[in-house]
């Protein structure tokens, strides 16, 4: 793997930050919808590059 400690940063901020911008987006109705979307997109990325340096 070429990149695993970004790969790795990505998976934890997406961790921690996602259920974070879901309660603010659904519970308390102060969050945006791109906040959580921009959580998933760098999650799928983070994904992406992991099948990507597994298989190359």
């Amino acid at each position: 793997m070429r990149f695993p400690f970004v790969i790795c940063c990505m998976y934890i901020a997406t961790a921690y930050l996602g259920p974070v911008f879901y309660n603010q987006w659904i519970f308390a109705g102060s969050g945006n919808a791109n906040f959580f979307y921009a959580i998933t997109l760098i999650h799928n990325t983070a994904g992406v590059l992991s099948i990507v340096d597994i298989i190359a």
